[in-house]
């Protein structure tokens, strides 16, 4: 899905696509992050909560880089691909639902 989201939100100049593919890629980072420090004890896990606060502000900080350089070029999204990707983005969440929704309340 990053992969995915991040070119369609360069090539539609969407900085809504690109900045969703970047929550993607952030989420996937500190997950797994977090389930390799989850058992090495409180200093580990302070350590990855100070890494999951820096890197969401570097994605953050790329986000604004690219509505900055967008206004500054005059750059407006396309709406065929960015309509296109929402959909598609959506599909996609709604396929990785349906196995939440169905171990809702299971001790996993």
């Amino acid at each position: 899905m990053f992969l995915g989201e991040s070119v369609a939100g360069i090539l539609g100049h969407s900085t809504a696509l690109f900045a969703d593919s970047v929550d993607v890629l952030g989420d996937a980072i500190v997950y797994g992050f977090s389930l390799y420090v989850i058992s090495r004890g409180l200093l580990w896990q302070a350590r990855a909560a100070l890494l999951k606060g820096v890197i969401m502000a570097a994605l953050g900080v790329g986000v604004f880089v690219q509505v900055a350089e967008k206004i500054a070029r005059g750059l407006t999204p396309a709406v065929e691909v960015t309509g296109l990707t929402g959909l598609l983005v959506f599909a996609a969440n709604l396929f990785c639902l349906i196995p939440h929704a169905a171990a809702r309340g299971q001790d996993l």
